[in-house]
């Protein structure tokens, strides 16, 4: 059952097909307690998430001879190696460009000397505006290499001036991702801040809630070792595999972290009703608190 519903993630969002060659053996490893029925298990998590993606991959291997989920994926790759080019000053800027619009009016504007009027085509946030108009003049003038923000030049201004196809996008991208390990891994931290504000929030109590739930998502698996507790593990690691392969791989759109939402409010409420009970206990010993974590 649990394979299944990982399954019918996959077929929602290919990219949980990637993240199920990690989960899978995970879950079976610490269900199994590190033993013989490891290999049990395994075979049970991988059959329910087989029977009900196999159809899907093999209709659109008959249809398009293409042995996937879902399409190729390369131009999502190609927008990444794009970004995996940020310069010194882009990389300190993204921050802000990738925060929501009260941290950026009422926090980090002051501090780091911007605004949103730097979005502009002049201005020195150009490079995380994807709607430019004289993006599109360029592009439309095939002037590629003026093409100022960095997600146009992934999506169309690369693909364009070199003439790939959807394969060859896909080739290009991760032979760039070899060729700049380093920038890979320091890139991931700006775009995982971008994907980090999931709630989308115009207002700073949304901002708080969100800090707060994500943190709680993001701590639920070093509790599943503290507490040894599984409850915390099987909630957080399917969302918190999908944030860290969006961070890595992609330019991680805020939407991409919508579905980590529910879960991370999950999390935070997991977490207030156990520092509730090791309240509960510190201040009435041996007495059983009316709310706590099974």
């Amino acid at each position: 059952m649990a394979g299944s519903v990982l399954g019918v993630m996959a077929l929602t969002k290919s990219s949980v097909a990637y993240v199920a060659l990690l989960v899978l053996p995970l879950i079976s490893l610490v269900f199994s307690g590190y033993r013989k029925r490891f290999w049990t298990l395994l075979i049970a998590f991988s059959l329910g998430f087989l029977i009900v993606v196999s159809p899907w991959v093999i209709r659109n291997q008959i249809q398009f001879s293409k042995f996937a989920i879902a399409k190729g994926g390369g131009d999502v790759l190609l927008i990444r190696s794009v970004f995996n080019q940020m310069t010194p000053q882009e990389f300190r800027d993204a921050f802000y460009a990738f925060s929501p619009t009260v941290v950026r009016s009422d926090l980090l504007g002051p501090v780091m000397g911007l605004s949103d009027e730097e979005f502009a085509c002049d201005g020195k946030l150009a490079a995380f505006n994807r709607d430019l108009e004289c993006d599109r003049l360029a592009l439309s003038q095939k002037r590629y290499e003026d093409v100022r923000s960095l997600y146009q030049r992934g999506k169309r201004a690369l693909p364009y001036e070199l003439s790939l196809n959807a394969d060859e996008q896909k080739a290009y991208a991760l032979q760039q991702f070899k060729d700049h390990p380093i920038r890979v891994l320091t890139t991931a931290l700006p775009l995982s801040w971008r994907g980090f504000w999931g709630f989308r929030s115009l207002y700073w109590k949304g901002v708080v809630l969100n800090f707060i739930a994500f943190i709680a998502l993001f701590l639920a698996p070093v509790l599943s070792v503290v507490q040894r507790r599984l409850s915390w593990l099987m909630v957080s690691v399917v969302p918190v595999s999908l944030f860290a392969f969006y961070g890595l791989v992609s330019h991680f759109l805020p939407r991409y972290s919508l579905p980590i939402v529910p879960s991370s409010i999950v999390c935070l409420s997991m977490l207030i009703v156990s520092i509730f009970g090791s309240l509960y206990a510190l201040y009435r010993p041996g007495s059983r608190s009316p709310v706590r974590l099974n």
